[in-house]
């Protein structure tokens, strides 16, 4: 059952336009990096090249002015790189821009 959802997710990944996307982006990399292999590096490769594409200049991420704001979804999308970089979908090492690795250090970090 579960390699059938991962396939069918491989095959319908979240879209930016996706009402709920940076939730979908959460348990879709959480999902794929627990089934591993090919759903891992191709989670691993949507996730950052979606959220990195559509990062905020001031490094962070929403869209809605009358959604939860800025912070859930800088949160929720932190989280999502987290699960992409420091789990390491494809057990590698990523790279990514300055920008990102500076808003996630910044999230992380007390004070």
């Amino acid at each position: 059952m579960v390699a059938g959802a991962a396939d069918w997710l491989l095959e319908h990944p979240p879209k930016w336009k996706d009402r709920f996307f940076f939730y979908g982006a959460y348990y879709y990399a959480q999902g794929m990096y627990q089934r591993g292999g090919d759903h891992a590096e191709t989670a691993e490769k949507l996730v950052q090249d979606t959220l990195l594409e559509k990062q905020n200049e001031d490094g962070s991420w929403g869209r809605e002015p009358k959604g939860p704001g800025l912070t859930i979804y800088t949160g929720v999308a932190l989280v999502a790189l987290e699960i992409v970089v420091v789990l390491g979908l494809a057990h590698r090492r990523a790279r990514l821009p300055r920008r990102a690795l500076t808003a996630v250090a910044a999230a992380t970090l007390p004070g």
